[in-house]
């Protein structure tokens, strides 16, 4: 961290790895994760903490349930979480739901 301009801005990060099995035919889940992860690091973001979902089948209206965003929800409110980054996009109502607990 001391090479880093001093000025520059940190971001706290929670990156959110979505493992769904029927949207992929790489078995080795860990490296798409890990690479997903080194990604978010080289763009200068502080990863706070991370986590991983695993869903076995697609279900749109259903990419992270109930349970998940609110286990989602505290870890933001906890970590006091900047950004949260994920590998797939989202529903509309899942991202303004994990947007206003950033505010």
């Amino acid at each position: 961290l001391d090479m880093l301009e001093k000025n520059q801005v940190f971001q706290k990060c929670l990156p959110i790895f979505l493992q769904i099995d029927s949207l992929t035919t790489n078995p080795n889940q860990d490296s798409l994760r890990n690479e997903f992860l080194e990604l978010v690091r080289s763009a200068g973001l502080v990863i706070e903490k991370s986590a991983t979902f695993k869903q076995k089948l697609i279900s749109v209206s259903h990419f992270i349930g109930k349970g998940k965003l609110e286990e989602i929800l505290s870890i933001i409110k906890n970590y006091k979480i900047d950004l949260v980054y994920l590998n797939i996009k989202l529903s509309n109502y899942l991202d303004v739901k994990i947007f206003e607990n950033i505010r």
